[in-house]
C-alpha cells in the first residue's frame, strides 16, 4: 500500500491477561488484528473484534485519525447460577490509524458482520486513475 493513502498506524500495545475464576475487576484495552487492503477507488479495513455488538462499536475520523473502539462484555454473574470458571475477557478494543488527508471521510462505511469490522474508505476523485482518451487528432 502506498504511503499517500495511510500514512501511519499508531498501535497501541496488545494486552492479553489470564483471567481467573473471580469477576475480573477492571477492562483491559485490546489492540484488534487488522488488514488493509488498497483497491483502484477505495481502502478497505478488515478488523477482528470478536465478542463485539455493532451497537457498542465506535467509529471517528478526527484531524485525520481514524478511530475505531468496541466495547467487549463478558456476561457476569446472575442469580439463577454461579462462575466455575471464567474465560471470557471484558475490555476495550482500540485502534487508531492516521489517514494521509486523501479519503471522502464523510463517505467512510462500515459493516459489522460475524465479528469483523469492515471499513470501506473512498479515495478522493483526482487520487483514483483516471483514463486519457488517445485520439488521433
Amino acid at each position: 500500500m502506498s504511503d499517500t493513502n495511510v500514512a501511519t498506524v499508531e498501535q497501541d500495545e496488545m494486552k492479553t491477561e489470564a483471567a481467573a475464576v473471580e469477576p475480573m475487576q477492571k477492562r483491559e484495552t485490546y489492540l484488534p488484528l487488522a488488514d488493509i487492503k488498497d483497491h483502484e477507488e477505495t481502502v478497505v479495513v478488515a478488523m477482528d473484534m470478536p465478542g463485539v455488538s455493532r451497537e457498542s462499536v465506535d467509529v471517528t475520523v478526527d484531524k485525520d485519525v481514524l478511530t475505531i473502539t468496541g466495547k467487549l462484555e463478558a456476561e457476569g454473574p446472575r442469580a439463577d447460577w454461579k462462575a466455575i470458571w471464567h474465560e471470557y475477557p471484558e475490555g476495550n478494543y482500540k485502534r487508531s490509524f492516521r489517514l494521509a488527508g486523501n479519503f471522502e471521510t464523510n463517505q467512510i462505511n462500515a459493516v459489522m458482520k460475524h465479528g469483523v469490522l469492515t471499513l470501506s474508505l473512498p479515495k478522493k476523485k483526482e487520487l483514483t486513475p483516471q483514463k486519457i482518451t488517445v485520439s488521433s487528432n
